[in-house]
């Protein structure tokens, strides 16, 4: 089974948006997907330890633009009383899924991160396995649960 690696989020923030719709969602350059993007469907839950607290994609990279977060306050309690929140709002099925949105084909060069709209995110610190769920073009909207009748 594959794995993945790097920021993901829950299925709920791109639900029905297109690839393209998703760079702005997500906080990724304008042409990121340029060719699509795959999506993939974590099939466990990451455990406290195979994870970081990413906020939201407001904040690239998990920082607010133009400062740093201050985490001399956030105590060993801190960090896993969130990450239980996080854990917490998380599930194998359904909208509240983790997911991994990939594009089709990587971009050859990205010059920053931009704000992204607010979506929830968390940076996995190792791989974890998921499965390919859909691939879609870049104006083909995400929609895992339309009936195909």
């Amino acid at each position: 089974m594959p794995n993945v690696s790097g920021w993901i989020t829950q299925e709920k923030f791109i639900l029905g948006w297109t690839p393209g719709q998703m760079e702005g969602i997500l906080g990724l350059p304008t042409g990121y997907f340029s060719h699509g993007a795959t999506l993939w469907v974590l099939v466990q839950l990451p455990q406290p330890n195979e994870f970081e607290l990413g906020g939201f994609t407001h904040w690239p990279g998990g920082q607010p633009v133009g400062e740093r977060v201050d985490r001399s306050a956030w105590t060993p309690e801190f960090v896993s009383k969130h990450k239980g929140f996080a854990r917490d709002s998380w599930s194998l099925s359904g909208p509240d899924r983790l997911v991994k949105v990939v594009p089709n084909q990587p971009p050859s060069y990205v010059p920053s991160w931009p704000v992204g709209k607010g979506a929830k995110q968390w940076k996995l610190l190792g791989e974890l396995p998921a499965i390919e769920i859909m691939r879609l073009g870049r104006d083909q909207p995400y929609l895992p649960y339309r009936s195909k009748y």
